[in-house]
């Protein structure tokens, strides 16, 4: 059986092209900064059994994501000072998380300030996608092993142990900086490659794994998560111009206060911005749809909810750095 070193390495003007990257995740993002989007994602595929994903953007985006029912997912931060969080808690360049197959992962990068001008501050995730029996295979050696990796399933669990998590990310970044150098792809190279990421990788989860599991290291998410993330969920399925903060607090049975106080300790916004944000998404997934090429800039900002031409113009400008027919423009010329 063969096994190359496959190596990736891309540059993104689109966030929804940047989320197909890592086949099977089904991501979808929402830009929640204002400015240009420019993203570059690298992998690095060690067979199928391991396949190492590095994604690093200049803006705050909301990012949801499934892990494919037969993989484990270790997923850290390499750059330092960027406020992040994973499934509803603070998350940094400290910390480690490992969810399991069929495990929903929320990332949110939190706004600097209050004008979301976080251009050139996104957060440098790394996905690291192992194969469910190679990884079951290495760390269940015992009943309590068994207990903790059900714990990894339904949950996740969170390693805060930083000189642990230092020591990955050391590691990590080193194999990658020296295979792109390098470009090796030989078989002896992968086999070479994976052997020595996993020894290290399955070491420290092994050592998270002795013990009883601490509170702080299952990834339970709180109240105010678990709100936000239906609130989320509503606004995505409902994004029309029916849709509004009154329906919203009917539909999940919350108070507004409750509501405005949850999605400003998870978001950094406001239910009415985030609306705002995620039907200014909507509409510029619309103009860059093949389908709708004959359609109107006009009728697609109405069918999102809105009604004003020039203040949705400004709107979208301010949110993404360019006017709609700068967009609508930019996306004939590469179709062509």
């Amino acid at each position: 059986m063969s096994m190359h070193l496959k190596l990736e390495d891309r540059t993104f003007e689109d966030i929804d092209d940047e989320a197909k990257c890592m086949v099977g995740y089904n991501q979808r993002y929402q830009q929640l900064s204002r400015g240009s989007f420019q993203g570059h994602y690298k992998a690095a595929h060690l067979g199928t059994q391991m396949i190492l994903y590095f994604e690093q953007n200049n803006q705050v985006l909301d990012q949801s994501g499934v892990t494919p029912a037969d993989r484990y997912t270790i997923i850290f931060l390499l750059n330092e000072g960027v406020p992040t969080r994973m499934n509803g808690q603070d998350f940094t360049q400290d910390d480690l998380f490992i969810c399991g197959p069929q495990s929903t992962f929320d990332t949110i990068g939190l706004p600097l300030n209050d004008d979301l001008g976080a251009n050139g501050l996104g957060p440098h995730f790394v996905a690291i996608s192992i194969d469910q029996n190679y990884f079951e295979a290495a760390v269940l050696g015992s009943e309590r092993d068994g207990e903790a990796c059900s714990v990894i399933r339904k949950h996740g669990v969170r390693e805060t142990r930083r000189q642990n998590v230092l020591s990955i990310r050391y590691n990590i970044a080193q194999f990658m900086s020296e295979f792109y150098r390098s470009g090796h792809g030989a078989v002896s190279a992968a086999l070479a490659a994976r052997a020595s990421i996993s020894e290290m990788l399955f070491s420290h989860i092994s050592r998270i794994m002795q013990g009883p599991l601490q509170p702080q290291e299952i990834l339970s998410p709180p109240r105010a998560y678990r709100v936000t993330r239906q609130a989320r969920e509503y606004l995505d399925a409902h994004h029309d111009a029916d849709v509004s903060i009154s329906r919203l607090c009917r539909e999940l049975d919350v108070s507004r206060r409750s509501l405005e106080y949850y999605f400003q300790d998870q978001v950094s916004l406001s239910p009415t911005a985030y609306l705002r944000t995620l039907r200014l998404n909507e509409v510029r997934r619309a103009m860059l749809a093949f389908e709708n090429v004959d359609r109107s800039i006009g009728d697609l900002a109405a069918e999102a909810g809105f009604w004003h031409p020039s203040r949705f113009a400004s709107h979208y400008r301010l949110q993404f750095g360019e006017l709609p027919s700068q967009t609508r423009e930019r996306e004939r010329i590469h179709v062509q």
